[in-house]
């Protein structure tokens, strides 16, 4: 069989046999037929019929032939051009009219093509009732029900509320259980500065579990939903929403008006959402902290309880934003991303060694009578180091007096850490000393050199117990020079939180600036200074020279100077550590 009459897997197209066995195709008839007439013209005995076609003709090529199939080698193409086939010269030799009419039949019918699709898409789609009926619908019995088959919640579920609502399903219960155990669930409350998000939604359907549980069994149980309406929350809702001339043009009696109907409006739109969720409750009467009822209700609690002598006046640290000037709560703090903490290793000077320690350095001391002993502590918030008030001691662990080699005080440290502290000290101290002008016989050492050298080593003259320092009394570089009345402060012990974990094994203490320390300076009755104003900058308080300066930064570095210029600067250190803002402010507390 020729191998143009194979069977293939593609359409048949209008062909030409010549005597040659070349096949003329084409996807149109008219151009077949034009084609015939020009051979039997011609002498040429043509067999007109319908060829099968293994491939697809090629693309036509601009000049109205066509390019050569890719299954076809160069040779066998050149070979078929000149037997007269079709492969790529044959539409070459046609005339310059018939190809142009080719290609307008191919327009027209193109154009033809894309204005029925046009038309089908203008034409509206066929509802299901014009649809013929299938003619097995009614050999197929399916019950009829007026119920959905979807739930459809968004449509139904307000529907079926406001069924609820309008039988008094919730009084109804209420009154049927008239004669059960009283419950009544006061909501949380939330804060009205928004609207309800999920964690409000898991909130309020877990007490609605209870409530619900309740009225199943029997028991008269009441949901009173209320809102919180004061706060910085809110507070914060109306500053953002104001532009920032209108912001500072604000009076506190104008914030509070703002604020009062910035909650009022919250608290409408959280009830709607709240309900939203399904809940019985008392929605027409819930208690708000902005109604005069609810703030008389406190007014005559507290006045009990002060007239029981529950109430009294104190001093406490509380978390603070300089920013917004106020007290924050505990679940209001955030760490400050990427802040950058200067932490500090400080020698306090000893003024008297407690008797029991001073017993065991007894005698250890040869040719060191004249070297000073210190305190070494550490801290990562230089700031608070005005209003220090004692160092705190861990009584269960070993202290050492410890000789770094360098000719300054002895030190005062836990002896765990003793190697720690000499290692940062030397590094300190090496880095320094690279840092000045090298001058030429002037025993500058280059940074490298000086990077090289071990640390010296350090020698331990005595050791103790913790609570054998109880009482040791010290003073600070910060503190101004008063010959007649000189501040002294002493060691105290401390807690569990005092660790060899980090630092030296004793801990820097200011009760006015955390809650650790603050229950150290109530248990050993220390004084409780916390220089700092609402603004976060330092008091007169403080000491000479660091009034009014920004503590977190232009305060931190004042003070590590002021530390420096005294010889007390043992190390510091660049970091990210965690830490909250706290400041001392007078309040009531509960006794």
């Amino acid at each position: 069989m020729n191998a143009s009459m194979r069977r293939a897997p593609s359409s048949c197209f209008a062909g030409v046999r010549t005597p040659a066995g070349a096949a003329i195709r084409n996807n149109s008839r008219v151009a077949v037929t034009v084609a015939a007439k020009k051979l039997v013209a011609a002498g040429r005995p043509t067999t007109l019929g319908l060829l099968p076609s293994p491939n697809p003709l090629p693309p036509l090529l601009p000049g109205g032939g066509r390019r050569r199939p890719f299954w076809t080698s160069p040779a066998v193409a050149a070979s078929s051009s000149a037997e007269g086939g079709t492969s790529g010269g044959d539409g070459d030799k046609r005339p310059q009219k018939e190809q142009q009419q080719q290609k307008q039949q191919q327009k027209q019918q193109q154009k033809q093509q894309k204005q029925r699709q046009q038309q089908q898409q203008q034409q509206p789609k066929k509802k299901k009732e014009d649809q013929p009926a299938s003619p097995y619908k009614a050999t197929v019995l399916l019950p009829e029900t007026p119920f959905g088959m979807r739930a459809n919640a968004v449509v139904r579920e307000p529907e079926i509320q406001r069924k609820w609502e309008e039988e008094g399903v919730y009084e109804l219960l209420l009154e049927k259980n008239s004669g059960g155990a009283s419950f009544t669930l006061h909501d949380g409350p939330p804060y009205a500065n928004g609207d309800a998000h999920l964690g409000h939604a898991l909130n309020k359907i877990l007490k609605s579990f209870v409530v619900n549980w309740k009225l199943l069994k029997g028991d008269r149980a009441r949901y009173v939903p209320g809102w919180d309406c004061h706060g910085l929350p809110i507070e914060l809702k109306v500053l953002q929403s104001l532009p920032d001339a209108e912001r500072r043009a604000l009076t506190p009696e104008t914030l509070r008006a703002r604020a009062r109907e910035f909650a009022k409006g919250a608290v409408d739109a959280q009830r709607a959402q709240f309900r939203r969720y399904g809940l019985f409750g008392d929605w027409g009467r819930p208690y708000m902290t902005l109604d005069p009822r609810y703030e008389a209700a406190q007014l005559r609690v507290f006045g009990a309880l002060a007239l029981g002598g529950h109430v009294y006046r104190g001093r406490k640290p509380v978390h603070w934003s300089p920013s917004s000037r106020t007290a924050l709560a505990e679940a209001e703090l955030e760490y400050p991303p990427g802040h950058v903490s200067r932490s500090v290793w400080v020698a306090l000077p000893v003024e008297a060694l407690a008797e029991r320690a001073a017993a065991a350095l007894a005698g250890r001391r040869a040719g060191k009578e004249h070297r000073g002993l210190a305190l070494a502590v550490w801290t990562t918030t230089a700031w608070t180091l005005p209003a220090n008030a004692a160092v705190a001691v861990n009584e269960r662990l070993s202290y050492s007096v410890v000789d770094l080699g360098d000719g300054g005080p002895l030190l005062v440290l836990a002896e765990a850490l003793a190697g720690t502290v000499a290692a940062k000290v030397a590094k300190a101290r090496a880095k320094a000393e690279a840092a000045e002008p090298a001058a030429a016989g002037e025993g500058g050492r280059d940074r490298g050199a000086a990077a090289a050298e071990p640390p010296p080593p350090f020698e331990l003259l005595a050791s103790f117990p913790g609570a054998a320092l109880e009482g040791t009394t010290y003073r600070t570089p910060l503190d101004a020079p008063d010959p007649a009345n000189p501040p002294v402060r002493r060691v105290v012990v401390g807690g569990e939180y005092v660790t060899t974990e980090a630092g030296t094994g004793l801990v820097h203490t200011a009760p006015g600036h955390g809650q650790e320390d603050y229950g150290v300076g109530l248990r050993c009755g220390l004084p409780m200074p916390a220089p700092v104003d609402d603004a976060g900058r330092f008091t007169a308080e403080a000491g000479e020279g660091l009034e009014g300066l920004a503590v977190l930064k232009e305060g931190t570095a004042a003070v590590i100077e002021r530390l420096r210029e005294a010889g007390s600067l043992l190390s510091e250190v660049r970091g990210v550590f965690f830490f909250f803002f706290g400041r001392e402010r007078e309040g009531g507390g509960g006794g």
